[in-house]
């Protein structure tokens, strides 16, 4: 099994990394308490909380990392794994091997690229990486507020997808297409640019023949 596959990039990088750094600019004006004992949520502050998923963990000891659904055997409540069923599921319908392999080998840094790639198959709010004494958990989070208060603003673009080309190997056009898509911007592809506009805000990328961005303006 191949670890990174670059249609998901393709598919969901754009708009998930989008909402993943506005996720992150969100966790770091709040405290962070991530408590799974109980009712398993994560708490933002004093008082606010929001429901939580657990996607898998990524053991020190093996550097492996395994779902959460292949757990036969598991501390934690069943229903904090019924994200990683759906992903599962999800990967059994399409064809993506990393969501139905029950555990395989990864770097620590690779658990950013499984929450990226979950997250936008989700469509949850923001993922967390919580260490604990044998690893680090994968969570994702769902909360109605921090949605309502996503931006999707059209500026986020110029460095939201530079950035995503300067992480991944990926065809830039596609998944520019993709992103803006994902934004409900009104795309017009040509052979060596895509031009999005949504009201007022328009955005144009230039490609080179190999599909990979030149320019963005």
């Amino acid at each position: 099994m191949e670890l990174y596959d670059q249609k998901l990039i393709e598919m969901f990088g754009g708009i998930a990394k989008e909402k993943q750094l506005f996720f992150c600019h969100y966790c770091l004006q709040n405290d962070l308490d991530c408590r799974i004992e109980g009712e398993g949520k994560v708490y933002f502050g004093n008082e606010t909380d929001h429901p939580m998923q657990v996607l898998g963990a990524y053991s020190n000891a093996s550097k492996n990392w395994s779902w959460e659904w292949a757990k036969a055997e598991s501390s934690l409540p069943e229903y904090l794994s019924e994200q990683s069923k759906q992903i599962k599921a999800y990967g059994e319908k399409h064809g993506f091997g990393i969501f139905t392999t029950e555990q395989f080998p990864i770097e620590k840094d690779d658990l950013h690229y499984i929450g990226l790639a979950a997250l936008g198959i989700s469509d949850s709010s923001g993922y967390c990486l919580a260490d604990y004494p044998a690893g680090t958990m994968c969570i994702t989070v769902n909360a109605s507020d921090i949605n309502k208060k996503f931006p999707n603003d059209h500026e986020s673009i110029f460095t939201v997808f530079p950035g995503l080309v300067s992480e991944y190997e990926f065809n830039h056009r596609e998944a520019f297409v993709n992103y803006l898509l994902k934004k409900h911007y009104k795309v017009d592809k040509k052979k060596s640019e895509v031009i999005g506009t949504k009201g007022k805000h328009k955005v144009k990328a230039l490609f080179d023949d190999s599909d990979r961005l030149a320019e963005l303006q």
